[in-house]
């Protein structure tokens, strides 16, 4: 399924990986969504489409749509 992502930045793991929010994980209560580098780097603060690949227990993880 695919789902609108608010984009928060890199990971702190990895520069390769982004992290966000979908409308349902708030902050500081829920986890975060996982996603690789899309073609287009985004900016903190965009809304991106991901497709959501993996549960994890707390945490999505997905790849961006174009």
């Amino acid at each position: 399924q695919t789902y609108p992502v608010l984009v928060m930045g890199n990971s702190e793991e990895s520069d390769l990986v982004y992290i966000g929010r979908t409308k349902f994980q708030a902050p500081e209560v829920d986890g975060l969504t996982y996603f690789g580098i899309p073609e287009k780097l985004p900016q903190s603060g965009d809304i991106i489409n991901v497709r959501i690949t993996q549960a994890l227990e707390y945490d999505l993880a997905g790849e961006v749509e174009l």
